[in-house]
């Protein structure tokens, strides 16, 4: 037997999970807020900040078509991170 999860529940499981995952962590909720805003359906949340990590995809206007800035990659678009510790 298959489940049922209504679509606003669902979204609002998102919008908590991005609330979540704001960049500075002083406007991310508390264990005690997220356990609130999912207990109570009625109450309000807040309107996400900017995640802590994006991905900042520009589209050229007339192909829709991923603009690559050369700056940022590599001749053959491969980045490599290296971890240091503190």
């Amino acid at each position: 037997m298959d489940e049922f999860c209504p679509h606003d529940q669902i979204l609002r499981c998102i919008h908590i999970g991005l609330l979540c995952v704001q960049d500075h962590a002083i406007d991310r909720p508390t264990m005690s807020d997220i356990v609130s805003m999912l207990s109570n359906e009625t109450m309000p949340l807040p309107k996400p900040k900017q995640p802590a990590f994006f991905t900042d995809t520009r589209f050229e206007e007339n192909t829709g078509v991923p603009e690559i800035k050369s700056e940022n990659c590599s001749i053959n678009h491969v980045t490599i991170s290296d971890m240091e510790a503190r």
